[in-house]
């Protein structure tokens, strides 16, 4: 899965981000949020591991990175290029961190833990506030 991801995350996060300035995104949120929570917890995960070196925060930074700079300009508010991507890894970061500790506890005999605690809430408020906020721009496709 790691080397998969290495070979395409550039272009999941991308079709991720964009997924979301689509048409009818808000339907997409908890979809999305709950595919950057996994990458993120990915990254933790490898970060353990000989994979550090080629799937790490780096990694999902720049592949959040390049699919910003790859928006058209008129997707962003100014000044907001800089500070979307910081933002995003950290709730991304907490995110992750409730879900691995979610696995870890012994009574998570569930998958159901995507978006519990209080990162994965933040991520996916982050998301959906990224939605509306740009919910009256032209489709990117």
């Amino acid at each position: 899965m790691i080397q998969v991801l290495c070979r395409s995350g550039d272009g999941l996060v991308s079709n991720v981000v964009y997924a979301l300035l689509g048409v009818s995104a808000m339907s997409r949120v908890h979809k999305s949020a709950t595919i950057l929570q996994q990458l993120g917890a990915i990254c933790s995960l490898a970060e353990r591991t000989s994979w550090a070196a080629v799937m790490s925060w780096n990694s999902l930074g720049g592949w959040l990175q390049s699919t910003v700079r790859a928006l058209p300009a008129e997707y962003l508010r100014q000044g907001e290029a800089e500070t979307l991507v910081p933002l995003w890894l950290n709730a991304l970061a907490s995110a992750a961190s409730d879900y691995l500790a979610s696995k870890t506890c012994a009574d998570a005999s569930t998958d159901h833990a995507y978006m519990q605690g209080k990162g994965g809430r933040t991520l996916k408020r982050i998301i959906r506030d990224f939605v509306e906020t740009h919910r009256n721009f032209p489709n990117p496709t």
